[in-house]
């Protein structure tokens, strides 16, 4: 029976490359799918929907208060604008336009991404610093600053002041600290972690596995703070966040996903996750001059079994560039992490979260036809 997309002519994928945005997040369960379908046939007064749910979430995540939003991008456009215009009326409807009122966001040298751009977006602008305490303490008193912004993610590695202590010095001076923690599950602990180590307003995405629609995204924290999240979002007209609406169905189904993610068992999911990359791992044993290894990501979340296969291009190709182009032009166009890529040495990384069962094996007959194909003779 085809599907949906391949009767508008959009061949599906295999998405070994983890819950990207570009290849649309995850896939829902029946159940959510389900919800999301009922929401749509009925009308309902947003606002209500919207903080009713948020209210049952806060009860079921354990924190103090949750603001919905359209992604985890605008959750941090909205806890900035949550920093620089609180819940001030005149300071609402000026944004993206910060004169007057503190605006700047100080944030960890190895934290800067180009995901921090949604700082920007909401008129905040950003300020690095480093390891040593007492410059930050003295960046924190001045008046221009809003807040600070740390960003948990595999890709930013390095030392940074720990957001325990960076939030004792930033409460002396009344700075809120804002977390993007986007793909920072599992583990489920992470829901009040970054708060209890002194975070006010913590952002996670909905679409990635938590497995709700793609466009949602939960904002935690301080109750304040998350009415201001409220205020300068949808619907309020005169506010940064109008047109980063969240449907009722959305809604609906993002919080039926948040009762199965915590309901699920999680330890089976890693079990079977491991199992898959155990499979592709002996199936390319027959490739001496593949080196493969099952991680974990950096960091104090995404905690995702991974394999990373590193080998020299030279000897052993093709390239990862050129991989990688060749398995999204697969039968069934297969879709790995690239990693990097020197002169002499290519890695890429598979992800199992995001396979269906079976994936594995059409992922080892794409990677042994193109090692093969380009290493014949």
């Amino acid at each position: 029976m085809s599907n949906i997309y391949q009767k508008l002519g959009i061949p599906t994928i295999i998405n070994a490359s983890g819950s990207m945005t570009e290849l649309g997040g995850s896939v829902m369960s029946p159940r959510v799918a389900q919800a999301l379908a009922e929401a749509s046939q009925h009308y309902v007064h947003l606002p209500t929907l919207k903080l009713k749910l948020e209210e049952r979430m806060a009860g079921m995540l354990k924190v103090p208060a949750v603001c919905i939003s359209s992604c985890a991008t605008a959750g941090i456009i909205l806890s900035a604008a949550a920093c620089m215009a609180g819940q001030e009326p005149d300071r609402i409807k000026s944004l993206p336009q910060a004169e007057g009122f503190p605006n700047i966001f100080l944030t960890p040298e190895v934290h800067r991404n180009r995901f921090d751009h949604a700082i920007q977006v909401a008129g905040g602008a950003i300020q690095t610093f480093n390891t040593d305490r007492e410059k930050f303490e003295q960046l924190l008193q001045r008046p221009e600053v809003a807040g600070v912004y740390f960003t948990l993610s595999w890709f930013c590695q390095g030392d940074y002041i720990p957001i325990s202590v960076a939030g004792a010095m930033a409460k002396k001076y009344h700075k809120p600290i804002v977390i993007d923690a986007a793909a920072q599950l599992p583990p489920l602990d992470n829901f009040r972690r970054f708060l209890e180590e002194g975070a006010d307003l913590v952002v996670f995405s909905g679409g990635k596995t938590i497995k709700g629609p793609q466009v949602s995204g939960l904002v935690l924290g301080r109750e304040d703070l998350i009415e201001a999240c409220r205020l300068n979002n949808s619907p309020h007209i005169e506010s940064i966040g109008r047109g980063m609406k969240i449907s009722k169905e959305e809604i609906v189904a993002l919080y039926v996903a948040l009762e199965e993610y915590l309901n699920h068992d999680h330890e089976k999911d890693q079990e079977n996750w491991k199992n898959q990359l155990h499979f592709i791992k002996k199936a390319l044993s027959p490739l001496k001059d593949l080196q493969i290894s099952l991680k974990f990501p950096y960091g104090p979340g995404y905690q995702l079994p991974y394999l990373e296969l590193i080998w020299d291009h030279r000897i052993l190709r093709p390239s990862a560039s050129q991989l990688t182009q060749e398995l999204v032009r697969y039968e069934i166009p297969v879709y790995i992490r690239f990693d990097k890529e020197n002169q002499e040495i290519s890695s890429v990384l598979i992800y199992a979260h995001t396979l269906k069962e079976g994936d594995e094996k059409e992922i080892v007959k794409a990677l042994m036809q193109s090692f093969y194909t380009k290493n014949q003779g």
